[in-house]
């Protein structure tokens, strides 16, 4: 789905559109309105070791219900913390009819962050997986995004950087899976398979750490890099931090991702070893990674940057057809 539906004949002439919705709210619907359709966007997720995953966009179809639509915003991650993005999603007549992201966590362990615990979120409704870390595996993608989906602001085909292998079991139907830890980190040969797509709208996984991992899945955060380089950020996706003599990664880029309603991707900011880059989001760029911490995400999603970046925040635009 490379563009939203358009509209001919004389059953829809035109229609409005709402500002940019940066805090959750209640949007009342126009009289006359014939169709909605709402572009969403998840909070991207916190970096640990690896990066943060991005936090998801699409174009979901909301009926008509004669009420008011409930907007909820999804927060970034924040960094160092095993927070994942939450997602945004809408409420009409007490029922979600829409929800896309957030981005899952950068799996974290010493010196960034806490050990690895089973609260590290993996990727909801189109968000990205968080990065491997040197001794876990990273998060997978979330399954596609709740509701009538029109458009998605991945590409519908599938990675192709992927590196071929045996891939770490999906946790999410139609979810991408996250790449592998690597089991000997004097031995770059061994790193595990990188994330892979994640079909239907669906968010990819994590990258591995290191060279040979290459990229994780759309959206994926990167991976973190012992004694090799981290692997960057994609698609939003924030970099992995990395372990001197290893050197860190950039944070995902959303510039070559198609535009949509008039938004147009950011580009993910820099490294400084061992601190990844924030990954870019729909609303600003990702930062640059700056001691003593990675770099935040861009606001649009935007995953947290490995070493400690926050992911930014998601938003709504909403269309009311006439």
């Amino acid at each position: 789905m490379s563009q939203f539906t358009q509209f001919t004949g004389s059953a829809i002439s035109g229609y409005t559109q709402s500002s940019t919705i940066t805090v959750s709210d209640t949007i009342s619907v126009p009289a006359g309105t014939k169709r909605i359709e709402a572009l969403l966007v998840g909070g991207g997720g916190g970096g640990g070791g690896g990066g943060g995953g991005f936090g998801g966009a699409a174009v979901i179809e909301i009926p008509v219900t004669g009420s008011d639509l409930e907007v909820v915003i999804g927060a970034g991650g924040a960094g160092n913390s095993l927070t994942g993005g939450s997602p945004t999603y809408i409420v009409s007549a007490g029922i979600r009819y829409a929800e896309v992201g957030g981005g899952g966590t950068g799996r974290a362990d010493s010196p960034f962050g806490p050990a690895y615990t089973q609260s590290a979120k993996n990727g909801r409704s189109g968000g990205g997986g968080g990065g491997a870390s040197s001794g876990v595996a990273g998060s997978d993608g979330g399954g596609p995004p709740i509701g009538k989906l029109l458009w998605s602001i991945y590409p519908s085909n599938n990675h192709p950087t992927a590196r071929p292998g045996t891939y770490r079991p999906q946790g999410i139907a139609g979810a991408g899976a996250g790449g592998q830890a690597y089991s000997a980190p004097a031995t770059p040969a061994l790193l595990g398979s990188s994330g892979t797509f994640g079909g239907g709208g669906g968010g990819g996984g994590g990258g591995n750490p290191g060279s040979a991992g290459t990229l994780g899945g759309y959206g994926g955060g990167g991976g973190y890099g012992t004694y090799v380089a981290a692997s960057a950020g994609n698609y939003g996706g924030g970099g992995g931090a990395a372990e001197p003599p290893g050197t860190a990664a950039a944070g995902g880029s959303l510039t070559a991702a198609p535009s949509i309603w008039g938004f147009t991707g950011k580009a993910g900011g820099n490294a400084s070893t061992p601190y990844g880059g924030g990954g870019g989001g729909l609303l600003s760029a990702g930062s640059n990674a700056a001691a003593p911490l990675g770099g935040n995400g861009g606001n649009g999603g935007g995953g947290g940057g490995g070493g400690g970046g926050a992911g930014g925040n998601g938003f709504a635009v909403i269309r009311f057809y006439y």
